[in-house]
C-alpha cells in the first residue's frame, strides 16, 4: 500500500468520525422595553436551528454546534388589552450571526432603536464584534441607522415611575416568559409567555 493511499485512508477516517445531528430548533426571548409613560411594552425574539457535534466533532471543548440558520422578531405588547402585534422578522445579518445578541436601546414617539451585536464566525471578542442598529416604527416599517438621537435614549430604571411619570408598566423577562405590573409596589405577575415549539408569544393564562 502507497504512503499516499495510506494517508488517504486516514483522512477518510478521521472524517467520518465528524459529525453533526439532526437540525435542532431553539427560541428564547432577548430583551424588552417599556415606551416611557405608555402601557406599551416591546420583546424580541430569537430562533435559532443548529446541528449538535457528534463523535469527533464535539473534541478538543465538547464541540460547537454548527449553525444552520438564525432568525428575529419584534413583538408590540399591550399588557392591558392582553394584544400581541408581530412588528418585523427577519433573518439575523450574517455579520452578527454568532454570539449574536440584540439590546432595545432607546423609544421616541413611535420609533423604538434596537441595535444587534455579533459575530461573522464563531471566534467573537474585541475589535471582531460588529454592530448594526435599527429604527422600527410601531407600524412595521424598519431603517438600518448609524446612530441614534440622545432624546430618544432610555432615561432612569424601569422598577419605578421616572419623575412625572404617570402611564407605567415593571416591565422583566426569563427566556421564556414576560412579567409586567402597573403598580410597582406590587409583584409583576406573568403576563405573556413564549411558545417553545412555535417561536410565537402567546398571553398567559
Amino acid at each position: 500500500m502507497s504512503r499516499i493511499t495510506t494517508i488517504t485512508i486516514g483522512i477518510t477516517l478521521l472524517l467520518s468520525g465528524c459529525w453533526y445531528g439532526p437540525p435542532v430548533t431553539e427560541h428564547r426571548i432577548l430583551d424588552t422595553a417599556r415606551k416611557p409613560n405608555q402601557f406599551t411594552a416591546v420583546a424580541i425574539i430569537y430562533s435559532q436551528t443548529t446541528r449538535p457535534p457528534k463523535g469527533l466533532a464535539t473534541f478538543p471543548n465538547g464541540g460547537i454546534p454548527q449553525l444552520v440558520s438564525s432568525e428575529f422578531s419584534l413583538n408590540l405588547l399591550d399588557p392591558i388589552s392582553g394584544t400581541i402585534a408581530e412588528l418585523h422578522q427577519q433573518p439575523v445579518p450574517k455579520e452578527v450571526r454568532h454570539a449574536f445578541r440584540a439590546d432595545f436601546i432607546g423609544w421616541e414617539n413611535d420609533a423604538i432603536y434596537l441595535q444587534l451585536a455579533g459575530c461573522p464566525e464563531n471566534e467573537c471578542w474585541g475589535d471582531r464584534v460588529q454592530y448594526r442598529r435599527y429604527k422600527i416604527r410601531e407600524s412595521g416599517e424598519v431603517a438600518p441607522i448609524d446612530n441614534m438621537p440622545k432624546s430618544a435614549k432610555f432615561k432612569g430604571e424601569s422598577y419605578a415611575p421616572m419623575p412625572g411619570e404617570r402611564n407605567y408598566i415593571r416591565l422583566g423577562h426569563t427566556f421564556d416568559q414576560i412579567t409586567m405590573t402597573t403598580d410597582y409596589q406590587k409583584a409583576a405577575q406573568v403576563s405573556f409567555v413564549l411558545n417553545r415549539k412555535t417561536g410565537k408569544l402567546e398571553v398567559a393564562e
